[in-house]
């Protein structure tokens, strides 16, 4: 999404500190499912993007985290994943607490 729209809701849930960069739609060019603000973040964490994880809720989200060499992990929304991105993600949670109780398993 654009800046306008998550920096005030990150700022409203008190979070917007927790977060050492913010990567929106409006710093890329070309949007999900292409990788380049998944590859972008990385870049501007100086961190190697093979190493990390995504959690999306959308196929494009996937499909995007999944061409920047991430392991996704979906959390469907309003549309269940077909097979070919149930192929492409890492891990598929039913909810946000099952994705936290995943990380704290395997951290």
């Amino acid at each position: 999404n654009r800046r306008k729209h998550i920096v005030p809701e990150l700022r409203g849930a008190g979070l917007v500190d927790a977060f050492e960069t913010i990567v929106c739609a409006d710093d890329v060019q070309r949007a999900k499912p292409d990788p380049e603000l998944y590859i972008r973040a990385f870049a501007a964490l100086n961190a190697p993007h093979a190493a990390g994880y995504a959690v999306e809720d959308a196929p494009a989200g996937v499909r995007s985290a999944h061409g920047a060499g991430l392991m996704p992990i979906l959390v469907p929304d309003l549309q269940q994943p077909d097979d070919g991105i149930r192929a492409l993600a890492h891990r598929i949670f039913p909810s946000l607490a099952d994705v936290q109780a995943y990380f704290a398993s395997i951290l």
